[in-house]
């Protein structure tokens, strides 16, 4: 689960995914699947108030590389990149639009033992970036990476 700002307004997001390490490298390969709502703002508008735009949500799945920058003792920091194709639900005050998009996917972030801390960054074509912060925990065979 994360939390993190973006344009236009403050974002929560939450994420599923599985990874594995690349034999004899420091690489891992993933797949993400979440979604992210900018909702958390409490919006009021005038009934006579003329349709605009609100804010974007999205869902994605996607796919990932991690680079191990260092790993020692359970602890791991990585640099992340990807790429996740999208359906973004734009909402204006009277009506909603569902397009697809894709968002690049940019962060770093580190591994203690079974928890994994985050910061990604989502990039839309179309003009949104948002920043999340994330903690997780993961489970499963451990793969140390080189």
């Amino acid at each position: 689960m994360g939390f993190g700002g973006g344009s236009p307004s403050f974002t929560m997001g939450m994420n599923i995914g599985f990874d594995k390490v690349i034999k004899e490298t420091r690489w891992r390969w993933g797949i993400d699947a979440g979604i992210m709502n900018q909702g958390i703002a409490d919006y009021f508008f005038e009934d006579e108030e003329p349709d605009r735009f609100v804010r974007p949500n999205y869902e994605y799945i996607g796919g990932f590389v991690d680079y191990s920058v260092f790993s020692k003792n359970g602890w791991t920091i990585f640099a992340r990149g990807g790429l996740a194709p999208a359906h973004r639900r734009d909402l204006y005050i009277w009506h909603s639009e569902d397009k697809f998009t894709s968002l690049g996917v940019i962060g770093v972030g580190s591994d203690y033992y079974n928890g994994r801390y985050t910061v990604t960054g989502y990039i839309d074509p179309r003009g949104s970036f948002i920043c999340m912060v994330s903690f997780g925990l993961w489970f499963g065979k451990s793969m140390k990476a080189q």
